[in-house]
């Protein structure tokens, strides 16, 4: 199995899961390369997720974008 984010090697691991009071124990991966884990909840969770939505300062400060932007451009930026 690789990574997702670094496409390096998976290791199966075996952690102690005390959720919901009982005691159990689950199988986890994680990456050798990054660290990056994976379990069935992190699965579960990345499914329910909508897809990523591209931010812009626009979609924070509609109507204070154009002036941030002129206030903070540099020379450059402010010629064009």
């Amino acid at each position: 199995m690789t990574c997702s984010r670094c496409r390096g090697l998976m290791l199966s691991e075996y952690l102690f899961d005390l959720d919901g009071g009982v005691e159990r124990w689950v199988t986890s991966w994680r990456c050798v390369n990054c660290g990056q884990r994976d379990d069935a909840v992190i699965q579960r969770h990345r499914r329910a997720r909508p897809a990523k939505e591209q931010f812009t300062l626009e979609t924070f400060m509609p109507r204070r974008a154009d002036t941030f932007l002129q206030e903070h451009a540099g020379p450059q930026q402010a010629a064009a």
